[in-house]
């Protein structure tokens, strides 16, 4: 898929789901799968469909990221509290 990260946690989303779904393939699917998987997915061949698709994955994976984001930091800001203590 081409690109659409505008920052660095856009280019580290983009990132973390291409290898998410590299271990998802390599554990999970057929040697058949995988190569239809991928092939669906290249940028040059890629259906306006599985664009927006991925697209659109790639926004709530970065949205959560950031959230998560949040709430630690706003953890570690509660004097006394430790991050992640939940």
């Amino acid at each position: 898929m081409r690109s659409t990260a505008t920052n660095p946690v856009g280019e580290a989303t983009e990132v973390l789901m291409a290898l998410a779904v590299e271990r998802i393939l390599s554990k999970h699917a057929t040697s058949q799968q995988r190569d239809k998987a991928r092939l669906a997915m290249r940028a040059d061949l890629a259906s306006p469909g599985v664009e927006s698709c991925v697209v659109g994955k790639l926004g709530l994976l970065h949205d959560y990221a950031e959230h998560l984001a949040c709430e630690l930091i706003n953890e570690v800001l509660v004097a006394g509290q430790e991050p992640c203590a939940d």
